[in-house]
């Protein structure tokens, strides 16, 4: 999955007021498709102007990462900058 964000590029991103949604193009031949079902999530994270954790799922299309969703958990996130937040994964 590491391979995918970071052989991949960002081709959108929309903070949708309680999370955000970020859209991935990971072009074949750049990084291995993944076999995992889509989505793949359990994961949560620290993000920086965000009360509490968030969490977090990956969409994948034919094996390539396509879409990034963060969602907090009773939070405006209206004001954040996804794009500049640090974010920090719990373990």
């Amino acid at each position: 999955m590491l391979e995918q964000f970071h052989a991949g590029e960002v081709s959108g991103r929309r903070n949708s007021g309680t999370g955000f949604f970020t859209d991935f193009t990971v072009a074949a031949g750049m990084a291995r498709p993944l076999s995992a079902a889509s989505p793949i999530g359990n994961v949560w994270a620290d993000v920086e102007g965000v009360r509490y954790p968030m969490t977090f799922l990956v969409f994948l299309r034919n094996g390539y990462a396509a879409l990034l969703e963060g969602a907090a958990v009773d939070a405006d996130t209206s004001s954040v900058d996804f794009g500049h937040a640090e974010i920090s994964l719990h373990p």
